[in-house]
């Protein structure tokens, strides 16, 4: 059985930098809902196709096709606007 996920291009802030990249939700899962995941032994979510920036000068320091993000040192995330890639 598959479960049908969302792909939505999000932006996450953490203390020394600025993370774009997709994430996958799960059929109309809220952004908050996945973020505040019930299980707390989930500590870390995963993102792929992302760009990694420094916040201290807003250079791009690396692409990747998967990075795990931990959940605590989360500081804002939004969804990117829908034509945006």
């Amino acid at each position: 059985m598959s479960v049908i996920t969302e792909e939505r291009g999000v932006i996450v802030f953490l203390d020394d930098y600025r993370i774009e990249g997709t994430i996958h939700l799960h059929f109309k899962q809220r952004l908050l809902d996945f973020i505040n995941v019930a299980d707390m032994n989930k500590g870390f979510f995963p993102m792929t196709d992302a760009k990694i920036y420094s916040l201290k000068n807003n250079q791009l320091l690396d692409s990747v096709e998967f990075i795990s993000i931990n959940r605590e040192k989360v500081t804002l995330i939004f969804f990117k606007k829908k034509n945006e890639k």
